[in-house]
């Protein structure tokens, strides 16, 4: 369990402290989900232009020499 400092004389400072703790704790939590959705958004969209590029520059092993 947490430790909640109070914050002063009025009665239940501590529990706002909690409340603002876990409120701005969802909020990271969120904003790092939202980070790790772009990324795999990311990710995705680089493996789809590779896969769309491909078959203009295949591997160097692929290549076919035409005289």
């Amino acid at each position: 369990m947490l430790a909640v400092r109070d914050s002063g004389d009025r009665p239940g400072a501590g529990e706002d402290d909690l409340r603002t703790f876990k409120r701005r704790k969802q909020e990271v939590e969120k904003e790092s989900k939202v980070i790790d959705d772009k990324r795999s958004c990311y990710k995705l969209e680089w493996r789809y232009i590779r896969a769309s590029l491909s078959h203009l520059d295949p591997h160097p092993n692929q290549r076919s020499c035409v005289i």
